[in-house]
């Protein structure tokens, strides 16, 4: 548990980024520091709330998708769109992924109605797949019906079509994109690919787009269609679902259920092959997955794919039929291993049955995908009421785990809202997991972290000789399309991320959802743990570098919006030098620093800037030399009514004065005396402007840069406070807060202008 205050934690503060962990980011375990992803303005948007499936981060770390409700400056379109953010050197810059709407109404203006919804993207975010409304058509030849785009941050290229003008209503939907997202697979009740589909009479087509060439996906070795009811993807509805591994990464390998419409002819899973798991690889080749290899063939099941190795050449599925002689009754969760299909020097792979029931019970596998899988595939982590493994007790759920030809029993899973996607996350090479339990005893679902090496548990979110009172969960963000990789909640070395209503250290000091890290038997806090509202996990990268979550707090100076929603990641290593220029300013009590005595972000004077309170001058040297350069504000007021004001400053001789900030316009003036106080231009930028307005009080920080004719520029700085301008009449000047190096500000009346 954390103890202390800020200020202690500044001085030890040994990192290599020091300078960055300014404010709370000073309190951060593991060399940490707070970064924005979300920009500083906003123009009042709303980020989606938490339990949407549409912010993640990228797996590098360095990307980040978020959906806002209300578009942000730079949105191609006004509806609901999608952004990323990519962390570049000085900052995390958003760009749109939602492309403009295309259909205009008779005035020409963007169609009422008409929209984009986001539906699938590369690892990167660098493409995305989204669907058009059925008027927002895009290609000239797209004349009904929804239907699936190409979009590269550019321009939007027709997926769903097959070369002739669309003139029926269908709708085409996204079932799963490859890394670079060159390979889409969607379906569609059209038959797109004549003659070829002429037999196919029911259900949907499944086709893949690689760059101009549309392929069928269920089809036979031969290339004809496998029934006349169509196929549909395998595992729980790809990009829209939970199942890993539906397309390998390179998109090569397709995993695919034949479609079922029992009652037709060739399309009973009881009779024939309908509804059996298959694999189309390379556009070109078809294997079947779920083909019985028993002796004496059991009962035709319809089996389920339970998620795939990225890169496509083991799959496991759950069947209730018996289809190796070793099967035991009820079946059970499969191996096949494509791998020399995939290579091209076999027709078929090798079949294996993984879970032998230990009593009469069959497996009985819980849930349509795998709890967790290792990036190669070797481990895999599932859910099933058999027993399995020695001293598994006899009913209930219990977590297992297939490592490297063992079932290993994990522990016992009684998690309310069971569901092994959003409840069980494992490590990159599979050697840890945490999962949801309630303990006896327990009112609440906790956090438990399983160490295969040696299958010990422990209670992450528990504090000693305390029960909890509140739920703890691995994320409320709770689902990630299947296509952008697992969520990860634990690293290698054991260091778990999650919520916890509960405050679980001392620096937690609401009672509101926060995000924990926890490594080596200590919690430390990564939220900021004292905001009215909650916080939110939005994901990890698998080494734990990358930390992102959700929260209304302003973390740091920055972030002025003063209680928007906002994405943060707390990032090893991370943070980003002062912004200058004309950005956003802060807002309030934001521009105050950290706590505890934290020191804020505001630079300290130079040695050429004269006052109290700040380093004292060097010795003075030859007029010209830089050293002997001065620029000092005079005594006055740091607050104005309305968005202008002005700076009084004092300079050492002939040269330019410029004033400039966050959330500033720029500006300037040529000064000719020493020692003569010259007045200096303050004004909001449109932007800071527009947060007055709505939030009544702005306050920046407004660097004052005197270059000489001959000599150094020098720099100080003061903080202003711009509230908005009555009603009234012209307000009068505030004389509150003032003191020796100051700013006198007086009102020039504007009002905003």
């Amino acid at each position: 548990m954390l103890g202390g205050g800020a200020s202690s934690a500044v001085a030890a503060d040994n990192c290599a980024n020091a300078e960055f962990r300014v404010g709370p980011s000073a309190l951060l375990p593991d060399c940490r520091a707070y970064e924005l992803v979300t920009p500083a303005e906003k123009t009042a948007y709303t980020l989606t709330v938490p339990g949407s499936p549409l912010i993640f981060p990228s797996e590098s770390g360095d990307q980040a998708l978020f959906m806002t409700l209300t578009p942000l400056p730079g949105a191609l379109n006004g509806h609901i769109s999608t952004f990323v953010g990519t962390r570049e050197t000085d900052g995390w810059k958003p760009r749109p992924m939602t492309p403009a709407i295309c259909s205009t109404d008779q005035s020409g203006f963007p169609q009422v109605g008409d929209s984009w919804t986001s539906k699938g993207w590369s690892l990167d975010f660098s493409v995305s797949v989204p669907q058009a409304a059925e008027t927002n058509n895009c290609d000239p030849n797209d004349h009904d019906g929804a239907d699936l785009y190409r979009f590269d941050g550019t321009s939007t290229t027709w997926l769903s079509h097959n070369g002739v003008p669309k003139t029926s209503t269908a709708t085409a939907a996204l079932q799963a994109t490859s890394a670079d997202a060159s390979h889409v697979v969607f379906s569609t009740p059209e038959a797109l690919v004549m003659p070829l589909e002429i037999g196919r009479a029911f259900g949907q087509g499944l086709y893949e787009r690689v760059g101009d060439q549309l392929r069928v996906v269920g089809l036979k070795a031969d290339g004809s269609l496998i029934n006349p009811c169509g196929a549909r993807i395998a595992g729980d509805g790809g990009s829209n679902g939970d199942t890993i591994g539906t397309i390998s990464g390179d998109g090569r390998v397709i995993f695919f259920n034949s479609g079922v419409n029992n009652g037709v002819a060739g399309c009973s899973t009881v009779t024939d092959d309908a509804g059996q798991l298959y694999a189309r690889i390379d556009g070109s080749r078809t294997a079947m997955i779920s083909a019985s290899q028993r002796t004496v063939a059991d009962t035709r099941r319809q089996p389920e794919l339970m998620g795939a190795s990225r890169d496509g050449r083991t799959a496991y599925f759950m069947s209730t039929e018996m289809l190796t002689d070793d099967a035991t009754t009820g079946g059970g969760l499969y191996a096949y291993d494509l791998g020399p299909v995939v290579d091209g020097t076999a027709t078929s792979g090798t079949l294996r049955f993984l879970t032998p029931a230990l009593t009469a019970a069959a497996a009985n596998i819980q849930g349509r995908q795998l709890a967790g899988m290792s990036d190669d595939g070797s481990r895999i982590y599932f859910v099933a009421n058999g027993v399995l493994a020695p001293g598994a007790p006899a009913s209930g759920r219990k977590l297992y785990a297939y490592d490297r030809g063992q079932i290993r029993l994990v522990g016992p899973y009684v998690g309310n809202n069971f569901n092994p996607a959003v409840s069980v996350s494992v490590s990159a090479d599979g050697s840890k997991a945490v999962g949801l339990h309630r303990p006896a005893g327990y009112t609440t679902d906790q956090v438990f972290l399983y160490d295969l090496a040696d299958l010990s548990v422990t209670c992450v979110s528990c504090v000693a000789g305390v029960t909890p009172a509140g739920h703890a969960s691995l994320q409320s963000q709770l689902r990630r399309p299947a296509d952008l990789a697992p969520r990860r909640n634990v690293t290698n070395d054991g260091m778990v991320f999650f919520e916890s209503v509960d405050r679980l250290v001392a620096r937690d000091t609401n009672d509101k959802s926060d995000v924990y890290r926890y490594a080596n038997g200590e919690l430390r806090l990564i939220s900021g743990g004292t905001g009215s509202m909650g916080s939110f996990l939005a994901g990890a990268t698998a080494s734990g570098r990358d930390v992102f979550f959700v929260t209304n707090d302003s973390l740091l100076p920055e972030d002025f919006d003063n209680g928007d929603q906002d994405l943060y990641v707390a990032r090893i290593g991370g943070g980003f030098s002062q912004p200058t220029g004309d950005e956003a300013p802060c807002v309030g009590d934001a521009c105050q620093g950290g706590v505890d005595g934290t020191p804020g972000v505001l630079l300290p004077g130079t040695a050429g800037f004269v006052g109290a309170g700040n380093i004292p001058a060097p010795p003075a040297q030859k007029k010209g030399d830089s050293a002997s350069t001065k620029v000092s504000l005079v005594k006055g007021s740091r607050t104005v009514r309305g968005s202008s004001g002005h700076v009084r400053v004092r300079v050492s001789g002939e040269g330019t004065v410029r004033t400039s900030g966050s959330g500033l316009r720029r500006s300037s003036r040529t000064v000719k005396r020493s020692g003569t106080a010259y007045r200096i231009p303050v004004r909001l930028s449109s932007r800071a402007k527009r947060t007055l307005n709505r939030r009544g009080r702005v306050q920046v920080r407004v660097t004052v840069r005197f270059t000489p004719e001959a000599g150094k520029t020098r720099s100080t700085r003061v903080r202003m406070t711009f509230r908005k301008a009555k009603s009234s009449s012209r307000s009068k000047e505030s004389r509150s807060g003032e003191r020796a190096v100051s700013v006198a500000v007086a009102s020039d009346g504007k009002g905003g202008r």
